[in-house]
């Protein structure tokens, strides 16, 4: 049985939201936003938002942890 967590990743600076980020079995992918929307880079070890250069957070919630 394997274990996922989803966290939603967002720029502390302009507030936008850069997509979901999902890990099974130390597997880590990223889901893009919806049409348009901006992926987060990584620069230095640290996420930073594509659009305006600020740090990025992921946010997790226990609703984010289910068995697969």
């Amino acid at each position: 049985m394997a274990t996922t967590v989803r966290g939603e990743v967002t720029c502390l600076s302009c507030g936008r939201f850069l997509g979901v980020i999902e890990t099974t079995d130390g597997r880590l992918r990223i889901v893009r936003p919806g049409s348009g929307g901006v992926l987060p880079r990584v620069d230095r070890g640290h996420l930073r938002c594509g659009r305006c250069g600020g740090r990025a957070i992921v946010e997790t919630s226990m609703d984010s942890v289910y068995a697969a």
